[in-house]
């Protein structure tokens, strides 16, 4: 399980980092923005409603097992609604 409430600073994080070949500018302001509008979205920003699961693990042939591969799944007990945000990058 993952603490709902570190999710918004997670997806920011990853924005903010980027991928293989991206090097962190800025001060991080508008991916943390980004990442609040995506949590607001899904869930409407009610993190308490949150259950929420980090994979880092090659679960598809989609991902290649680098450091960017990662499958968040969000459920939202308020609305009864699942989102999966799955991302990676390679070389």
């Amino acid at each position: 399980m993952f603490d709902p409430f570190l999710l918004d600073g997670t997806f920011a994080s990853l924005l903010h980092h980027g991928g293989a070949y991206s090097h962190a500018g800025g001060d991080g302001k508008a991916e943390k923005e980004l990442a609040m509008d995506v949590c607001k979205a899904m869930f409407g920003l009610r993190y308490a409603e949150i259950v929420c699961n980090m994979n880092y693990a090659v679960w598809t042939p989609w991902f290649k097992g680098i450091a960017w591969d990662l499958t968040a799944t969000i459920f939202d007990s308020g609305t009864r609604k699942l989102w999966m945000f799955v991302t990676t990058d390679t070389d």
